[in-house]
């Protein structure tokens, strides 16, 4: 339900707060109030961010003895009558899951505004201190499934809900969607978005739906401390986690993509992609990869499947996957046998197709696949299937151009490396710009190459897929 999603995230931007984190998914909203679990998984990749994912636990279901502190909890009006229209874009990820939701076709659609109405806003929170006294002397069950699961993943650890906004209301989300280009739209009652759309095609879609009082829409959290073989438990020291919320479940580590190194993070992304770069079956990699592309809905799946492997390599809890089932989940992507092949990861006929894991001389290789595959995920797939077709010729202008825009700078039109690849006629590396956003505009008179300034572009995946693809 990309709608709530993106009133959840646009109320934690307006809050000012890098401590919340957005409501994705409002299923998932009972699982986020206060003393609910959630669990803080490291990403593998240094340019990936933090995830915070809600778990349908609370403490007190993992603990030996339950605590009440109901009491602690003080309920208060955090913003009245809370209202915005912000303009998404289709090339952003969220814009483009949008306009997927209302159909509204992206050739004839550059961005649109979403209005959005909560009404009050509620804050309800334990304040620290509280939170501490009543969890001194607690202990976990060292035995609970989930507890062993968390002990044995040194990436992941344990959280605890301490502050919810709410709403107060049963709330419905008008979105009058109002689409810039060739296409236009409009809204004319509140219980559904009524959207006309005209240009090149004429339709009209309904979407609608209700936030009931009490929604939580977005939550802060404490980390929990385990103390091992006793499960005795405690607060972070450092309180409230301090990330930069760059998604509904992420919060992007401090300088995790630095651009003070004069070649940006090229170091550090040759480090950890050292071993595709020099294997001998790079060719063969990157032409699988390429091919999965033409079906760029499959990159989450390839990224699914190498995650388990290597969690396999570090002795987490995997799945075990069948033939069969992986079949099915690729669905009609071509070429992800081939790629499972010459990484090692073959299927045994013998016992119902189960999955067998690579030997460990294929480990460095599959981590590489993998950071490559969550970077793939990471984009939109109109950006993806662009990607396809950029070849080594346009990696220096495409890299020198994102970093960039990572970097916070416009390119001036005259830039030699600009117009190599930005001209007026059509080629791969355009194609992937104007895909992740890029405009000519003037800025004091003068033409450059930016992004529009309320674009959430996946810049650092951007930056990472051409990297590994084109060079």
């Amino acid at each position: 339900m990309a709608l709530f999603e993106s009133t959840s995230k646009q109320l934690v931007k307006d809050t000012g707060r890098s401590s919340l984190h957005p409501i994705v998914d409002l299923n998932s909203a009972s699982q986020c109030k206060i003393m609910c679990i959630i669990e803080k998984k490291k990403s593998r990749w240094f340019w990936r961010p933090t995830k915070y994912l809600p778990t349908p636990f609370t403490l007190n279901e993992l603990m030996t003895k339950p605590i009440d502190v109901s009491k602690k909890i003080k309920t208060s009006e955090f913003v009245s009558n809370y209202s915005n229209q912000p303009t998404l874009h289709v090339s952003g990820k969220l814009g483009g899951k949008i306009a997927k939701e209302l159909g509204i076709d992206v050739s004839t659609a550059d961005s649109f505004v979403v209005k959005m109405d909560l009404g009050s806003i509620n804050k309800s929170e334990i304040r620290w201190q509280d939170l501490n006294d009543a969890l001194k002397d607690q202990t976990l069950k060292l035995d609970h499934e989930f507890v062993q699961a968390i002990l044995n993943c040194r990436r992941r650890s344990l959280c605890i809900v301490f502050e919810t906004l709410n709403t107060t209301k049963d709330t419905n989300i008008q979105s009058d969607i109002q689409v810039e280009g060739d296409a236009v739209a409009s809204t004319d009652i509140i219980s559904k978005a009524s959207v006309n759309i005209s240009g090149s095609i004429k339709d009209t879609h309904h979407h609608s739906f209700d936030i009931p009082n009490g929604t939580v829409m977005a939550y802060g959290c404490y980390g929990l401390k385990l103390l091992e073989g006793l499960g005795l438990i405690e607060l972070d020291v450092d309180k409230k986690l301090k990330d930069v919320v760059t998604d509904a479940t992420d919060g992007k580590p401090p300088d995790a993509f630095s651009m003070d190194q004069p070649d940006g993070p090229d170091t550090a992304l040759t480090s950890a992609f050292n071993a595709l770069m020099k294997s001998p079956h790079k060719g063969d990699i990157i032409k699988c990869f390429r091919e999965i592309l033409a079906t760029p809905e499959y990159c989450h799946v390839i990224e699914q499947l190498l995650d388990n492997v290597c969690d396999y390599f570090d002795k987490e809890k995997v799945k075990s996957y069948s033939l069969d089932e992986v079949k099915s989940l690729f669905g009609s992507c071509n070429s992800w046998e081939r790629l499972l092949t010459i990484l090692g990861i073959t299927f045994d006929s013998k016992k119902g197709g189960k999955m067998i894991y690579p030997e460990d001389d294929k480990k460095d290789v599959v981590l590489s696949c993998c950071g490559l595959a969550t970077s793939l995920h990471g984009l939109t797939n109109l950006q993806n299937i662009a990607l396809k077709d950029v070849t080594p010729e346009y990696c220096d202008q495409l890299l020198y151009l994102i970093r960039n825009a990572i970097c916070g700078k416009n390119t001036p039109a005259d830039d030699p490396r600009l117009k190599r690849i930005y001209t007026h006629s059509s080629n791969p590396g355009k194609s992937f710009l104007l895909a992740l956003g890029f405009q000519l505009t003037k800025q004091n008179g003068k033409d450059i190459l930016a992004l529009p300034p309320d674009l959430e572009c996946p810049l650092e995946d951007a930056y990472v897929a051409v990297f590994v693809m084109a060079s």
